[in-house]
C-alpha cells in the first residue's frame, strides 16, 4: 500500500537510516497525500516518476538521451510568484521536434523547431543533363504549418547558354499554398522566376561565370513529408551545371496571424 503523508505527531519528525517506500504505479503511486491517492511519486523501473490523477506526467532518470521527461499535453508555465500569480508565459510541445511559446490566453507567439531549419550543401551538386534531380537540400515539414523560405544558390554552367532550372518537387510533402520568387546577382538571362506550384520549375537560360540566385518564398503544408530542391541544366548539350558548396535554403516555421 502507498505511504500517506498526514499530520505528524511531531512538529519536526526525524528519520534514521533508509526510508523505504512501496514502488507503486501511475494508478497507485507509492508516496501520496491522503486526499489525493492517485497523485504522487512512484518508482518506474528505477526512475522517479510523478502521476496526477492516475496518469504519469513526469519522469526523472539518469539517461543521457532523455533525463527529465514531461507529458506532452502539459505546458511549462512561468510566473513571477507561482504561489499567488497566474503564469503569463508558457512553453509547450506542438508536434515532434516542435515547441511553441504562448501567452496566458493560449495565443502562439513563437515556434522553436529543430527541423526543417537551415540546410547547407556540404559538397557541390552537379548535373550534366536536363533531368531534374534531387539535391541534398532536403527538409522535413509538418502538415498545416506555415514556412517562410529563404535561400541562396551559387550557380554556374560550363556552357553558359545551357543555364539552370530548379523546383521544389523532389520530396513527399504537398502544398496547400506555395509561392517562390528568384532574383539573380551576376550575368544571367532570366526565364521563369516565379512559381506557385512545387513542380513548376524556375529557370535561367544563361549563366555566365559564377552567379548567385536569391530565393524568397512561402509554403503552407497540406500533407507532411519532405521538401527537396531539384535542379538540372535548363537545356543540355555539352555543359555541366553546378550549385556550389555552401549554397543554402532556410525554412522558418512561422506563426499564422
Amino acid at each position: 500500500m502507498p505511504l500517506y503523508i498526514a499530520a505528524a505527531p511531531s512538529a519536526s519528525p526525524t528519520f534514521t537510516g533508509v526510508v523505504t517506500l512501496p514502488a507503486g504505479s501511475a494508478a497507485a503511486p507509492g508516496l501520496v497525500f491522503p486526499t489525493s491517492p492517485t497523485t504522487g511519486w512512484f518508482d518506474r523501473g528505477g526512475n522517479w516518476a510523478y502521476a496526477v490523477g492516475g496518469l504519469q506526467y513526469f519522469d526523472l532518470n539518469d539517461s543521457a538521451s532523455s533525463g527529465v521527461v514531461i507529458r506532452s499535453t502539459i505546458p511549462l508555465g512561468f510566473s513571477t510568484n507561482p504561489n499567488t500569480t497566474a503564469p503569463d508565459s508558457f512553453l509547450s510541445r506542438t508536434a515532434p521536434l516542435v515547441l511553441r511559446t504562448t501567452d496566458a490566453a493560449g495565443a502562439s507567439a513563437t515556434w522553436l523547431q529543430q527541423t526543417p531549419g537551415e540546410g547547407v550543401l556540404n559538397a557541390a551538386f552537379t548535373r550534366a543533363d536536363a533531368t531534374l534531380t534531387n539535391t541534398a537540400l532536403s527538409y522535413t515539414v509538418i502538415a498545416g504549418r506555415n514556412y517562410r523560405i529563404h535561400g541562396v544558390l551559387q550557380a554556374s554552367n560550363t556552357t553558359a547558354t545551357e543555364g539552370i532550372k530548379f523546383d521544389f518537387a523532389g520530396g513527399t510533402a504537398t502544398a496547400t499554398t506555395f509561392f517562390m520568387s528568384a532574383n539573380a546577382i551576376g550575368s544571367v538571362v532570366a526565364g521563369t522566376v516565379t512559381s506557385t506550384a512545387l513542380s513548376t520549375a524556375l529557370n535561367y537560360t544563361t549563366l555566365t561565370g559564377t552567379d548567385y540566385i536569391i530565393l524568397e518564398g512561402y509554403l503552407k503544408v497540406n500533407a507532411a513529408g519532405t521538401l527537396i530542391l531539384r535542379a538540372a541544366e535548363n537545356t543540355t548539350a555539352a555543359g555541366t551545371v553546378t550549385i556550389g558548396a555552401g549554397s543554402f535554403i532556410a525554412l522558418d516555421d512561422s506563426v499564422g496571424l
